[in-house]
C-alpha cells in the first residue's frame, strides 16, 4: 500500500482477475497486469488507468522432453498455462499461431503463477509457458535438458507485456505519491541495468526464490533484452 513516503508493500494474487478485484475494492493501490487483460477490463468499464508499462514480453514455451523440440511435436500435447485468458495462455495462443496451430490443437492445464515451473522440475509436466528467469530456474534444478520450443518475441516482438495500473479515483487523490513511486521504480530499473550492480541486484532478487546464479543470469539477460 502507498504510505506517506510512498513505501511499497507486495502482495501475490493467484490470477489477474483477483488482482483487479483487489484494486477496485481498495485492498491494493497498484497492480501489475498483463496488457491484454488490463485493456479488456477497461473495455468492460473497469475504472483503471495505466501509469507505467513494460514493453518487452519474455514468454517462452519450454520443454523438458527431448522428443518435443519443435512445432511438429506439439500437436495434442499438454501445456501448462495460468488460466484461460491469462497472460501465459494468451502468449501460447500467439506462439502456436506461428506453427499454424490454434489453442484447440493442444491441451492446456491451468497452473496459477509459477506452479507450472515447479511441475516441470518435478517431472509432472513436460511443457510450460515460462518467463526467462523461470526457465533458468528449471535448468538449475533438474538434470533434464530444457529446450525453448518457441519464444513470443520471435513472432510478435511488439506485443506489449504489462501495465502498472491503478484506479482513476486513487490517482486523482494521491497523484504526488504515485509520482514518487514511479520515480523510485525508474531509479531502481536504472540501477539494476548498471553492470557493477549485477551481483548486489541478484542477491536482492533471491527473495523471489531464485538461486544467486539464476538471479544473476536472469537479470543480465533482462538487461540485454531491454
Amino acid at each position: 500500500m502507498l504510505g506517506g513516503a510512498a513505501t511499497a508493500g507486495l502482495r501475490d494474487f493467484a490470477t489477474e482477475s483477483d488482482a483487479i478485484q483487489a484494486l477496485q475494492s481498495g485492498q491494493i493501490d497498484l497492480a501489475w497486469l498483463p496488457t491484454p487483460v488490463a485493456l479488456a477490463a477497461m473495455a468492460k468499464g473497469a475504472p483503471l488507468v495505466a501509469v507505467e508499462g513494460i514493453s518487452s514480453a519474455d514468454w517462452e514455451l519450454d520443454s523438458t522432453d527431448p522428443a518435443i523440440i519443435d512445432c511438429a511435436a506439439l500437436k495434442g500435447r499438454m501445456i501448462g498455462v495460468d488460466s484461460v485468458g491469462g497472460a501465459r495462455y494468451d502468449a501460447l495462443v500467439v506462439m502456436l499461431s506461428s506453427c499454424n496451430f490454434t489453442i484447440n490443437d493442444v491441451k492446456t492445464v491451468d497452473l496459477p503463477a509459477s506452479t507450472g515451473t515447479g511441475a516441470l522440475v518435478a517431472g509432472q509436466l513436460m511443457l510450460n509457458v515460462d518467463h526467462l528467469d523461470e526457465a533458468r530456474q528449471v535448468q538449475a534444478l533438474t538434470a533434464k535438458p530444457l529446450t525453448v520450443v518457441l519464444k513470443l518475441r520471435d513472432f510478435d516482438p511488439y506485443q506489449h507485456f504489462e501495465l502498472l495500473a491503478t484506479t482513476r479515483d486513487k490517482l486523482a487523490a494521491d497523484r504526488a505519491l504515485f509520482v514518487k513511486v514511479l520515480e523510485g521504480d525508474i531509479a531502481a530499473a536504472s540501477w539494476l541495468e548498471d553492470p557493477k550492480n549485477l551481483g548486489t541486484g541478484a542477491a536482492i532478487a533471491e527473495i523471489t526464490g531464485d538461486s544467486p546464479s539464476v538471479a544473476r543470469d536472469a537479470l543480465a539477460s533482462y538487461a540485454r533484452a531491454r
